[in-house]
Order: structure tokens, then C-alpha cells, then sequence
């Protein structure tokens, strides 16, 4: 069975991401309250659309920002990737609401791994985004179940050997002068 994996393979260059990260990815803004507040700038927003306001449903061009909920009649919700480039999480993530259920990492029951959190924001939903894309909510989905996976991956960052090698460069050409 696909779904029977408890936790990320040691090394793994991707992965279905913790509850926790896909919280930060679709909600944690580090710039919420702007650049220069005093303390901590960081914070989270209620939707994962850079907002605590509730995303409308609706057509893109029609100043809809969700195919997650009911649709004004007459609506169809879309079902392409990116058909709100103008909506996106703090981090730059597209479809975070709507879309498909995204499973976590998680199991709901580690004991019996047939059944693992999810986003309960989805184009599945026939309700209010107002109700489902919230922080603190989170779904299960069997295997069975309509949903999908968003990857996560690290962050690639400079090898320590070519920054070390760009620092004493520089050194050098100081030295040189």
C-alpha cells in the first residue's frame, strides 16, 4: 500500500509535508505586521491567502479568489493549477485554497495507518471557505478518498565550500591591492 510509509526517508529531497510545515507555508507571513515593527515582525494570518478575511468563491475574472465553496450561479468552478496567480500564501504558494485535499504527513491513528490529516479546504467542498480554510482546521482522508499530495523539498543554500572558497577570494584580492 502507498500510504503505509510512517515518516520522511532520512535524505529525502521531497516530501508530503507535517501539518506543521504546510501551516507555515499556506499561513506564517515572517513580514505580518511589516518591515520595522517593533519585536517580533512574524505572525500568522487566518487563510492561507495572505488575509483574515475569508477568500470569495468565484471565477478569477470575476473577482473570485477560491474554487473552494459554492459558486454564485451561473460559475463554473476552474480546474487548472494556478487559476488565481493573484491569490497566494505568505511564501508565494498557489492554491492553498481550494484545490484538491492535500494530505499531511501525519496519520490520524498511528496505530492504524489507513487514514491521514488533511486540508479541508477543497473544490470537493460544496461550504463556505469561511468555515474550511482556517488555521486551525485539519480533515482526514482514507486512501480511497479524492485528494492530493503538494511536495515539499528543501530550500537549496550555497555548499559551505564555495562560500568559503568566495570569502578567501575576496580576502586574497584585498591583500593584492
Amino acid at each position: 500500500v502507498y500510504t503505509d510509509q510512517q515518516e520522511r526517508s532520512e535524505g529525502a529531497r521531497f516530501w508530503i509535508p507535517s501539518t506543521h510545515e504546510w501551516k507555515k507555508a499556506g499561513h506564517w507571513d515572517p513580514n505580518r505586521y511589516g518591515e520595522g515593527a517593533p519585536g517580533d515582525q512574524g505572525g500568522w494570518w487566518e487563510y492561507p491567502i495572505t488575509s483574515d478575511a475569508a477568500p470569495v468563491s468565484g471565477e478569477p475574472g470575476l473577482g473570485g479568489q477560491t474554487n473552494a465553496g459554492a459558486f454564485p450561479p451561473g460559475q463554473t468552478p476552474p480546474f487548472n493549477v494556478g487559476s488565481y496567480p493573484h491569490v497566494q500564501s505568505p511564501w508565494g504558494l498557489l492554491d492553498v485554497s481550494g484545490g484538491a485535499h492535500e494530505w499531511m504527513e501525519e496519520f490520524v491513528d498511528p496505530d492504524r495507518p489507513n487514514s491521514r490529516f488533511s486540508s479541508v479546504t477543497s473544490i470537493y467542498f460544496p461550504s463556505t471557505p469561511a468555515l474550511h480554510d482556517i488555521l486551525a482546521l485539519f480533515g482526514s482522508l482514507g486512501p480511497v478518498q479524492t485528494a492530493g499530495v503538494r511536495l515539499a523539498s528543501v530550500i537549496p543554500s550555497p555548499s559551505p565550500i564555495a562560500v568559503l572558497a568566495v570569502g578567501l577570494m575576496c580576502v586574497g584580492r584585498r591583500r593584492g591591492r
